[in-house]
C-alpha cells in the first residue's frame, strides 16, 4: 500500500499552482484530517437526479423544499443548508450542456476501484457523478 495518498483534484491544482499554494497541498496532504464532513450531500445527491433524468428539475425543487424545513442548530449545518439551497437554485438556472441535450446519455454507478498508484504515490480519482455519452453512436466518458 502506497505511503502517500492525493485526490486527482489537488494534483491537478497542484501543477498549476504557485509556490505558496503547492506548499499549502503537500501540508495537507501530509496531515489529512482525521474526519471529512460530507458537506452538502443532498444538494449533490440532487443534482445528480436530475442529470440523472435528463435535466429534469423536480429532484432540485424538492431538495430545496427538503432543506428550507430543516432547522440546524450547529453553525456548519447552517451554512451548508444556506449554501446547498443556493446550489440547488443555481442549478435550475443553468442548462445541460448541449452535447447531453442533443446525444443519449447515462449516469453510470461508480465503480469499486476509485484509485490508481503512480511512483508509490496513491491517486484517488472519486468522481461525483459518471457519464456515458453517445455522440455520433460513439460512446464517450466523462466525470
Amino acid at each position: 500500500m502506497p505511503e502517500y495518498k492525493i485526490s486527482i483534484n489537488q494534483l491537478a491544482s497542484f501543477s498549476n499552482s504557485s509556490d505558496y499554494k503547492k506548499r499549502s497541498i503537500v501540508k495537507q496532504q501530509k496531515n489529512p484530517p482525521k474526519v471529512l464532513i460530507a458537506r452538502y450531500s443532498l444538494a449533490k445527491a440532487r443534482i445528480r437526479k436530475a442529470i440523472a433524468n435528463y435535466g429534469n428539475i423536480q429532484p432540485i425543487l424538492d431538495g430545496i423544499q427538503e432543506l428550507k424545513n430543516k432547522t440546524p442548530e450547529k453553525p456548519l449545518a447552517i451554512i451548508d443548508k444556506a449554501v446547498s439551497i443556493e446550489a440547488l437554485e443555481r442549478f435550475i438556472k443553468m442548462k445541460l450542456p448541449s452535447f447531453l441535450q442533443e446525444n443519449v446519455y447515462e449516469v453510470l454507478k461508480k465503480p469499486a476501484i476509485n484509485s490508481f498508484v503512480v511512483s508509490d504515490v496513491e491517486i484517488i480519482v472519486s468522481a461525483d457523478l459518471i457519464i456515458k455519452v453517445f455522440i455520433d453512436g460513439q460512446p464517450f466518458l466523462g466525470a
